[in-house]
């Protein structure tokens, strides 16, 4: 079943259920197996502590919203939306270019029906 696991998503909010050894553990072996993974808000932080951000830039370690290196993605929270279309790019769920940029016009105008 291992073999079949394309990415390990880590979400924020309350991380103390999700910031286990057992979860440290699978984090290490995935990351060894160059796996996608990625976390945002206080997932960062089950990364940092797992030891995933040691030589990874990271938004722990940087200003920015969003930082992708190597095979790890992090966001903080208000990233939500660019943390979503990263991951799906880098697991090649877009179609075409065109498919990619048709979401992120959508997100960019999107507006909410009152």
């Amino acid at each position: 079943m291992k073999d079949q696991i394309r990415s390990f998503i880590l979400p924020g909010g309350n991380i103390a259920e999700i910031d286990t050894r057992e979860v440290k553990a699978c984090l290490q072996a995935l990351m060894k197996r160059e796996i996608l993974i990625a976390g945002i808000c206080a997932g960062v932080d089950v990364l940092d502590h797992a030891g995933i951000l040691c030589d990874v830039k990271s938004t722990h370690f940087s200003d920015a919203d969003l930082v992708t290196d190597k095979n790890v993605i992090t966001a903080r929270a208000n990233a939500y939306v660019d943390f979503a279309v990263e991951v799906a790019k880098k697991l090649n769920l877009f179609a075409s270019e065109a498919d990619l940029q048709e979401t992120i016009n959508f997100w960019k105008h999107y507006q909410r029906v009152q």
